[in-house]
């Protein structure tokens, strides 16, 4: 390996020396010496440098000098260092094709993604179409999607979700703070029609669930209700006040 023609190559264009190599391990070797890898533009472009690749394990050496990461180094997306102090876990996702999308499209900073913890982010990663669609449509702002328990953002990010905010039937805002189970019953299809036909409004609907809070009702008891509501909406608000 230290006399291949790859090896020899990358001694003539000084990106390593025979000293440099002759200690590591034969497999890291092959990656760092490797003609058909990406590597090499790396080092051309001066994106960075033998030194910093040698002391990488393979799987993050691969990762940190893949096409679609050295294009990021590029156009300033991001930098080999930012990538390098990151977790596994963290630069997966981070450097995950759609997520880089989203640095490109300035959906959200890769700097402001990778301070959220590992949880959060997968949650976006998990929902990127629906955190993309909410993002560009201007539902909500990246500050907003950030603050959002990670086990809302995909009842906050559904196509059908999505399709209330656009009808302005309810707003990213309006639903955050509110439980998942809550959620999940305001933007149903049946209260979605509902709100459509002016049968419901949204405000109303959710008040009268308050309404089952305030009395602590289980949300068991408040979906056996919640037909009732969403189908006789106005005579239903005040059997639920009385009854409870």
């Amino acid at each position: 390996m230290l006399v291949s023609d790859e090896a020899r190559s990358g001694y003539l264009d000084k990106y390593f020396t025979f000293d440099d190599l002759k200690n590591l391990d034969i497999d890291l070797i092959k990656v760092l010496t490797d003609r058909n890898n990406f590597i090499n533009k790396g080092y051309e472009k001066q994106l960075f440098t033998f030194n910093d690749l040698k002391i990488l394990n393979i799987d993050t050496l691969k990762i940190l000098t893949s096409s679609n990461i050295l294009e990021g180094y590029e156009k300033q997306l991001f930098t080999f260092n930012d990538l390098k102090v990151l977790s596994s876990d963290k630069l997966k996702i981070a450097t995950s094709p759609n997520i880089i999308d989203c640095y490109q499209l300035n959906y959200f900073k890769f700097k402001d993604f990778v301070e959220l913890d590992v949880e959060k982010m997968q949650a976006i990663y998990d929902n990127i179409r629906g955190c993309q669609r909410v993002l560009s449509e201007e539902h909500c702002t990246f500050n907003d999607l950030k603050n959002v328990d990670p086990n809302k953002i995909k009842a906050l990010t559904e196509s059908i979700v999505i399709l209330g905010y656009k009808s302005k039937y309810f707003t990213f805002n309006g639903l955050k703070d509110i439980s998942l189970e809550k959620i999940q019953t305001l933007t149903s299809k049946e209260a979605l029609i509902k709100y459509g036909s002016k049968d419901l409004k949204f405000e109303d609907f959710k008040a009268s669930l308050e309404i089952a809070d305030d009395h602590k009702t289980e949300m068991s008891e408040v979906s056996s209700f919640t037909d009732l509501v969403i189908n006789n909406h106005e005579e239903n608000v005040d059997i639920i006040g009385r009854d409870l």
